[in-house]
């Protein structure tokens, strides 16, 4: 070796520099993609947040990989292969973070923008069911051809019932706003809400007609709010346009044709761009809102007292909600119906609508309804109440005639469809018991509020509760004395649902909570997937055990082990628990809608004595009942919310019931256009979007050294992989790009939640796994008769159309409350299963593994070695 020199080399003169060997570009890109819990980027990683750095994407969705520095010092680690977030020289570790588009609220900045997101992730909230009733376009047989022959009008029902919901949260703002503040809490020229700030009191001055005016406003924010914020999460999220090149073929059979007869739904460029449908479908909920608002405006003037000039414009304005809920029930929304272009049709209904509404705004004003909003000697049905009772029907009507969605169609095919064949009718009875909770407990506890706190069962306003008439403030007590309290009523409905409810469901609760305590075993299930080791065979005949061994390991955390296994079983009767609640949410109301319809009836002067006594006597016990369980439901409603509500953090069970807002809103808006927004309509473009930057610069490389990608993904994470999958296979390019592709997924939901919910989207036929039997409600092992079934029938059609990867690897285990076998709970004959390590021995101290760090286990490197083609990693 020659000496060193000793020259100084010149300032601004490159100096000599050594030959470092070339370093291993990657070839495999391993995308991680997490799932509902909404896994932070480092932890996704393996890795401390100061050893990764964000390379693509903004606050919504982006991509993270980990730092040069990071990798180095990892790779030079004596132990390299066996620590954790170690990344093979072959591969680029990349981890997709999708989770600020379901949880998307502004920047906490402060008390002040904290305070403000809060409130934020409140109101999403407060949209669930309308999001839960657009899971019901999804979830009956949908046609994946031409064939679309009984396809729109069973469509059309399901957007029926989606404005339907929207007019009851506008029926149920109206009722507090223009019903309880402008009318009820003003009666001869004073103020009867005394609990009110006071500049109300100015108000008492003003004519009913112009305080229903002013407050109507209220319910006309909340519409457009809504259309505005559908809007703006339109342009935000419905991006596959912009990042796909998306068109919008002008048939279905087109679409059908180019990729082939009967392909996956998933599989159109349409299903991921319907911008222009969501639109067209909310103007029509505009419209049909303010309608509403009209009719309800105009009819309460004119029963209180009006003009006929003002209930003929509420005939009018009722011909335009006519023609609303009839232009929503015909405006095609789902990829496979033959969608109109433009829309001028719904701008045009929205524009008349809302001149409707400032016509009636202005015979308000002017005075035409001379005596309007009087709420004196009101009857027990008030324009709120026939609304409210009509809106509810109607509905019950649409949940009946959902029914009827899923024919039987080849003899016991339905046993592998959620609920046999009956998920339209459960996600709408879903959606219709936790709307009619909110709208009770808005309007019950402002109704509370502003009577001086009676109590629920006082806005019943006739019978017992109410038997003595309303009495005006200011004429027994014209000096400066206390007002009496004043009265208010709400329609019954709202009232009597809480009450019946909360008996119906917690009768389901105890049902279920008797389900969920009764001994669970899963071992024998286990067993056919695991074989024995010398740690599972000892005995306390056997020699004692050295320290640290696997039989100590065993015997420390195999109870622990075993108690898990025993609370996945509870929590994965997910099927049969969410159909209880949903049975009784349907009695509560068809229950509460015929209560409100008897009450007053029977508290009435007509009604025999001896029927009214028994009616409205001795009822102490209903009141108290009435008052508790509102008070109850509040309660529930706090904790609910609260855990819908609050930040996630790094941890992943800090918003465990987030699980139910991110399940609720992974599909198309096509049912409802005003609730959350999808956020697989921008998630799958982003993912498919990235794989093609991935691949293309080596597209024309030899097949030796061409890119490939591993879509690693947990959990909900599979789904959009797969949905980016199957949107990538509209490629043109897709021919040498499927070869290129595998996927890894581990604690995934497909086959028994995704395949039985949504059978034409994820069911066995689209992904080639086998049908899945339901869980057994009673049985030790939920999933036992689904494991010993013969699936003769089921795999003979498994292969129709298989995953458009060129491998597909998926992990489980039984400690995980939400994964599952993808493509049988049988081994024999699966290749796509694989059963992961329970017990985590890679950290400091072992711990039995639940949903979470599948990568962390033997069988993920392994699985990932082996579609990525590489060897297992060794130390450098």
């Amino acid at each position: 070796m020659s000496p060193p020199s000793n020259k100084v080399p010149s300032r601004g003169a490159p100096g000599p520099r050594a030959r470092l060997p070339r370093p291993v570009e990657p070839r495999v890109l391993e995308l991680r993609v997490h799932g509902i819990n909404n896994t932070a980027p480092p932890v996704l990683l393996d890795l401390a947040a100061d050893d990764i750095e964000l390379v693509a994407g903004d606050r919504l969705g982006s991509f993270w990989a980990p730092t040069p520095p990071a990798l180095d010092r990892l790779r030079r680690a004596p132990d390299a292969a066996g620590r954790r977030g170690f990344v093979p020289r072959s591969i680029r570790r990349e981890a997709y973070s999708w989770g600020g588009l379901v949880r998307s609220t502004p920047e906490p900045t402060g008390p002040g923008g904290a305070l403000v997101a809060g409130l934020a992730r409140v109101g999403w909230s407060l949209l669930l069911p309308f999001s839960i009733a657009n899971a019901a376009a999804w979830c009956w047989r949908l046609p994946t051809d031409d064939r679309t022959v009984r396809l729109s009008v069973r469509a059309g029902l399901v957007r029926l019932f989606g404005v339907l919901l929207t007019l009851l949260l506008l029926s149920t703002v109206t009722s507090v706003a223009v019903d309880l503040l402008a009318v009820q809490c003003y009666a001869g020229g004073s103020l009867l809400c005394t609990v009110l700030p006071q500049p109300f009191e100015g108000l008492s001055l003003w004519t009913p007609g112009r305080r229903m005016a002013l407050f109507s406003l209220v319910p006309v924010l909340v519409v457009v709010g809504l259309w505005l914020l559908s809007g703006i999460s339109r342009l935000r999220y419905d991006v596959a346009d912009r990042y796909l090149d998306a068109r919008e073929p002008s048939t279905p059979a087109e679409s059908a044709g180019a990729l082939g007869a009967g392909a996956p739904l998933l599989a159109r460029p349409q299903f991921w761009s319907n911008r222009g449908e969501t639109h067209r479908l909310s103007l029509g909920h505009l419209a049909a809102g303010l309608s509403l608002l009209s009719v309800e405006l105009g009819a309460q003037a004119g029963v209180d007292g009006g003009s006929g000039v003002v209930i003929a414009a509420a005939w009018l304005c009722g011909g335009l909600l006519l023609t609303a809920l009839v232009t929503v029930f015909v405006t095609r929304t789902l990829p496979m119906e033959r969608v109109a272009a433009g829309g001028r049709w719904q701008t045009t209904l929205a524009g008349l609508s809302a001149a409707g509404y400032v016509a009636t705004l202005g015979l308000l004003i002017v005075g035409w309804p001379s005596t309007g909003g009087d709420a004196s000697g009101r009857s027990g049905y008030t324009v709120a109440a026939v609304t409210l009772l009509a809106l509810v029907g109607l509905m019950l009507a649409v949940i009946a005639s959902s029914v009827f969605f899923r024919l039987p169609r080849a003899g016991a095919a339905l046993r592998f469809e959620a609920w046999h064949g009956l998920a339209p009718a459960v996600f709408l009875s879903l959606a219709l018991g936790v709307g009619l909770v909110l709208s009770s407990l808005v309007t019950v506890a402002a109704g509370d509020w502003l009577n001086g706190g009676a109590g629920a069962s006082a806005l019943l306003g006739s019978g017992p509760v109410a038997a003595e008439p309303p009495v005006t403030a200011r004429a027994i007590c014209p000096g400066t004395c206390v007002s009496p309290d004043p009265r208010l009523t709400v329609p019954m409905l709202y009232s009597w649902f809480g009450g019946v409810a909360l008996v119906l469901f917690t009768a389901a609760l105890l049902v279920v909570g008797v389900a969920l305590v009764r001994p669970r075993s899963v071992t024998r299930r286990v067993a056919a997937w695991t074989a024995p080791t010398p740690a599972d065979e000892t005995t306390a005949a056997d020699p004692p055990m050295p320290v640290g061994s696997a039989a100590e390991l065993l015997a420390l955390l195999g109870p622990v082990r075993t108690r898990k296994r025993a609370t996945a079983a509870r929590l994965h009767l997910v099927e049969p628990v969410v159909a209880i609640v949903a049975g009784a949410a349907v009695v509560a109301v068809l229950a509460t809608e015929g209560l409100s319809w008897l009450y007053p009836q029977l508290s009435a002067s007509p009604v025999p004595a001896e029927v009214r006594a028994a009616w409205t006597g001795n009822a102490g016990w209903v009141r108290a009942w009435l008052d508790v369980s509102m008070g109850a439901w509040a309660g529930i409603a706090i904790l609910v919310l609260a855990g819908l509500a609050l930040p996630a953090g790094v941890g992943p069970s800090t918003r465990p019931l987030a699980i139910v807002w991110d399940l609720a809103c992974f599909l198309p808006r096509a049912g409802h256009p005003l609730g959350a927004p999808c956020y697989t309509e921008r998630a799958v473009p982003e993912v498919s979007r990235r794989i093609l930057w991935w691949l293309h610069p080596e597209s024309d490389a030899p097949a030796a050294r061409r890119r490939e990608v591993v879509l690693a993904a947990h959990s909900m994470g599979a789904v959009v992989s797969l949905a980016a999958l199957f949107s990538l296979s509209s490629h043109p390019d897709w021919a040498t790009l499927r070869p290129r592709m595998s996927l890894l997924t581990f604690g995934v939901q497909l086959r028994p939640y995704f395949g039985r919910f949504f059978p034409e989207l994820l069911g066995p036929a689209v992904l080639g796994t086998t049908p899945c039997l339901r869980p057994r409600f009673w049985a030790a092992d939920p999933w036992g008769a689904d494991a010993a079934a013969e699936t003769a029938e089921a795999d003979a059609g498994a292969a129709a159309s298989p995953v458009p990867a060129r491998r597909w690897v998926s992990l489980w285990r039984a400690t995980d409350p939400l994964g599952f076998p993808a493509f049988s709970n049988r081994r024999e004959g699966n290749q796509i299963d694989e059963f992961a390590d329970e017990i985590d021995t890679s950290g400091y101290t072992a711990a039995v593994g639940g949903h979470g760090e599948y990568y962390r286990t033997r069988q993920y490197h392994t699985a990932l070695a082996d579609l990525a083609g590489t060897a297992r990693p060794e130390p450098d």
